[in-house]
């Protein structure tokens, strides 16, 4: 795992203590691994989840919506403007949130020829 991921979370407001870092930790980690992942949210990334936690594909996709919320209301929404490139008026959807924190943790990863 990158971790940049870690680091770019816990700069954006989100706390090791709460849940949904875990979460979006695992989301970021799958969405790295399968550039497919976000095109099925639902399928590849909130059910493998929940399956390696012995929650619901639910629980996941709640907490992964209340952590993007949760940046967005109180933590750092200058960095989460910079990360998915323009102001927010709302919230990005989780899928929008975690396909811009992948590109923006990798940025500076070498791709291999």
């Amino acid at each position: 795992m990158n971790p940049k991921y870690k680091q770019t979370l816990q700069q954006l407001g989100v706390s090791p203590e709460s849940i949904g870092y875990w979460y979006t930790l695992s989301a970021l980690e799958l969405a790295s691994q399968d550039t497919m992942a976000l095109t099925y949210v639902t399928k590849r990334v909130y059910q493998v989840i929940a399956g390696r936690h012995a929650v619901t594909p639910e629980c996941i996709e709640g907490a992964l919506r209340r952590t993007v919320k949760s940046i967005w209301l109180y933590g750092n929404r200058g960095l989460l403007e910079e990360i998915v490139h323009h102001t927010l008026p709302e919230p990005p959807t989780a899928s929008h949130f975690l396909g811009q924190m992948v590109a923006w943790c990798e940025e500076d990863a070498v791709i291999p020829l």
